[in-house]
């Protein structure tokens, strides 16, 4: 029987990890890349999740075992009228709208259904299996379904999408569902059996107590949870989760740009919830150890992130990884070890989804609005230092010695009740002073640190003293250092540090001036560069020695009149090679890089010639140009973390191919740290008809100041002009690699290729 339960529920699980991400990409060519339509999708989803976990509540609390095991089969049976999964909405909604809404929609239509019941099922199963085999412990099933989640996450990018196309991955869904619903069915079966066995035995046992006149017996009613034991439920979820969402978004904006990187905070989260459910831990010496290492590796994490000039390495990617999957085993194990009874399980799972849920919300959506840098992470390191469960205690002295007393008989009674009466007089005025330490430490950390920083700058000076003031009154209680550091954490985000640093959907956006050279940054990816001495001149992949700077010189005259369209704008470097006749149109995604450009550097309204900026997903906005309209078409959206895939793709090259005029070229970036597009741009060009060279003399010139590797295309060889016959540039006709399309691109095997850039 536990068998039948445990591989429903793993399978369930695996299915609602593998529609997630796969459905995603399949809305990228109809709503674009932006880093919105993910958030967009991840809110849609914990609603989904929140949804399922309070059917699976509302139909165990009001109906009868074996009513909501029938109606259950018959919602078992709704998803399948929206198989295979495919978007279900048309035409594309990107008319210069808000597309939230028609995505919301799309989401419901097409996935709701199965994502629904597919939520619901851990819950709902675990309670079957309770009901039905008494006396076991339904709890370690919630391993078995994170065993399935994190089965379903990393076998997405592993095996299924290297492998399948997305319609490819509906059908394998479809199937997937088809053998869950027929696992599912046969849990529904056994609950309706045992409640039909349980009423007969109950008759049976009633006939026989009437005729030998026995009492009654009468099971004691079970009792609710609390509301403040709720609460408490809700915020051991919300702490986990939200150093899960702190930690993955600080990880790739400030410590390492890798692509993908989103996958081991999570499967780490993962893991946590399989350990300590599997077997629940108790509150042991161990586990008091255990949540003092967890004390001091949350003091440490919150040490480097106050002094950021130390976090760029690996290292420290290290540590902030293993905090999230150290303070899921403390608060996840807090959880395990406050469950409930089996008969109030779907309530405590639909307040630690409610939490969870909070968590994302926080960090995916309030959080960009309130903050310019990811200030939310040291604020959850912080709140998990305040409420991380305290380390079982030791009978105390005066435990000891009120037991003590109160054996010795009714003779000193009156004796303990004058020592219990001044021992709470003590306490309640230690009580007091306590509160009012709790309120003034991170006071005095906030205005400690928002003085010392505007004074000093980023400087040491102006977090390490007031980590010392928190350290100090954190002695007596280690709470307080959390408070303290939410107080500095507070003033660090209000701190102005950089000349200017946005937060927006795409990222976070940094302004740094190191004497006359200003940088745009994206995370730890530069964006541009530009030196007060020379503004005209363009900087490290645009160099004039650079790959893109020999293209330019090579087309020459063929440009002149020219239309050019720049997809990417950074800090319009690039706009430092237009010339007098030419128009050049810069398509870019986030509003907040053409305020940055436009308002931090110069190069925009310094070219010589009229430039245009378009708002929007490149892909979209493109096909509304003119066919053979542009005569250089420069891709350089490709050298941060958040590829987007969807314009390296067989039908995005249709488009390109289309707006490119008569002996026209398209120059793509793939400078990169961690992918390899030289396979993927070889393919794409094979497919389309055209030719391609890729620039690798130049690497180690130091007239190539960032190593940059450009990639050109174009119809004919002719078109490539003295390209062509510059032995720098190799031709790409034989370079092995896979076709990528809206069906299928696969990002891993790009990642296991050898990188073609710094």
């Amino acid at each position: 029987m536990r068998a039948l339960f445990a591989a429903a529920i793993f399978l369930g699980s695996a299915l609602l990890f593998l529609i997630q991400p796969m459905f995603a990409k399949m809305l990228l060519p109809h709503v674009g890349g932006a880093s919105a339509v993910w958030t967009t999708c991840l809110v849609f989803f914990q609603a989904a999740l929140l949804l399922g976990y309070a059917y699976a509540h509302v139909v165990t609390a009001r109906l009868g075992g074996r009513r909501h095991a029938r109606l259950h089969l018959a919602v078992l049976a709704a998803p399948l009228l929206v198989m295979p999964i495919a978007v279900r909405l048309a035409p594309s909604p990107n008319d210069g709208g808000n597309p939230t809404a028609w995505l919301l929609g799309s989401l419901a239509l097409s996935v709701g259904a199965p994502f629904l019941v597919l939520a619901a099922g851990a819950p709902l199963l675990q309670r079957w299996f309770a009901e039905t085999a008494r006396g076991e412990d339904p709890y370690p099933l919630f391993a078995a379904s994170n065993v399935g989640s994190l089965v379903g996450l990393l076998g997405y990018p592993l095996l299924v999408e290297p492998r399948l196309g997305l319609a490819a991955q509906g059908r394998l869904f479809a199937w997937g569902y088809g053998a869950y619903a027929v696992l599912a069915a046969g849990g529904a079966l056994a609950r309706a059996r045992r409640g039909d066995a349980s009423r007969e035995a109950r008759e049976a046992r009633e006939a026989r107590e009437a005729r030998k006149d026995a009492r009654e017996e009468v099971e004691a009613p079970a009792v609710a949870p609390s509301v403040r034991e709720r609460l408490r439920w809700m915020a051991l979820a919300f702490v986990p989760s939200s150093l899960l969402l702190g930690a993955t978004t600080y990880l790739g904006a400030d410590v390492a740009a890798v692509p993908l990187l989103w996958v081991p905070p999570l499967a780490l989260y993962l893991v946590s919830f399989i350990v300590v459910f599997a077997r629940p831990p108790r509150r042991n010496s161990m586990a008091s150890a255990w949540m003092r290492v967890g004390f001091v590796a949350l003091a440490v994490g919150l040490f480097f992130f106050v002094l950021p000039r130390i976090t760029q390495h690996f290292a420290v990617a290290a540590l902030h990884l293993a905090l999230v999957l150290l303070g899921g085993l403390l608060f996840h194990g807090e959880l395990a070890r406050r469950r409930p009874a089996a008969a109030a399980l779907t309530t405590f799972y639909l307040c630690v989804a409610g939490g969870g849920a909070l968590g994302g919300v926080f960090g995916s959506l309030v959080a960009p609005l309130l903050f310019r840098g990811v200030h939310e992470y040291p604020l959850a390191m912080a709140l998990a230092l305040v409420l991380l469960p305290r380390p079982a205690a030791a009978p105390s002295t005066h435990a000891r010695e009120a037991a003590f007393l109160q054996s010795l008989g009714g003779a000193v009674q009156g004796v303990a009740h004058l020592a219990s009466t001044e021992a709470d007089a003590r306490a309640a005025a230690t009580t007091k002073r306590s509160r009012a330490l709790d309120v003034l430490v991170p006071a005095l950390a906030f205005a400690l640190t928002l003085w010392l920083g505007r004074r000093f700058g980023g400087a040491p000076l102006a977090f390490g003293v007031p980590l010392l003031v928190c350290v100090g009154f954190a002695l007596r209680r280690q709470a307080r250092l959390g408070l303290g550091m939410m107080g500095i954490a507070l003033a660090a985000a209000l701190l102005p540090g950089t000349p200017h640093r946005e937060r927006s959907f795409f990222g976070v956006l940094r302004v740094d001036d190191h004497g006359a050279t200003r940088t745009l940054l994206h995370g730890t990816t530069i964006h541009g560069v530009q030196q007060r001495d020379a503004p005209d001149e363009p900087q490290l992949y645009y160099a004039r020695g650079a790959p893109i700077g020999v293209l330019f010189e090579a087309l020459g005259p063929r440009l002149a009149g020219a239309r050019v369209a720049v997809v990417g704008l950074g800090a319009g470097s690039l706009a430092a090679y237009a010339a007098p006749g030419q128009r050049w149109t810069f398509y870019e995604i986030d509003a907040a890089v053409e305020r940055v450009a436009r308002r931090w550097f110069t190069f925009l309204a310094d070219a010589r010639a009229p430039v245009d900026v378009v708002l929007g997903d490149a892909r979209l906005t493109l096909a509304r140009a003119g066919a053979g309209e542009f005569r250089l078409m420069v891709l350089d959206a490709f050298s941060s973390d958040a590829i987007p895939t969807h314009l390296l793709t067989r039908e995005a090259f249709v488009v390109y191919r289309e707006k490119l005029a008569p002996g026209g070229v398209i120059a793509v970036h793939v400078s990169n740290r961690h992918l390899h597009f030289d396979g993927v741009l070889a393919a794409l060009a094979r497919d389309a008809g055209l030719t391609a060279r890729i620039d690798r003399g130049r690497r180690d010139d130091p007239a190539n100041p960032g190593r940059a590797t450009w990639i050109a295309l174009a119809r004919t060889e002719a078109d490539l002009g003295a390209l062509a016959r510059d032995p720098c540039w190799e031709s790409l006709r034989d370079a092995p690699g896979e076709l990528w399309t809206d069906d299928h691109s696969d990002l891993l095997g790009a990642l296991g290729a050898l990188p073609s850039g710094p």
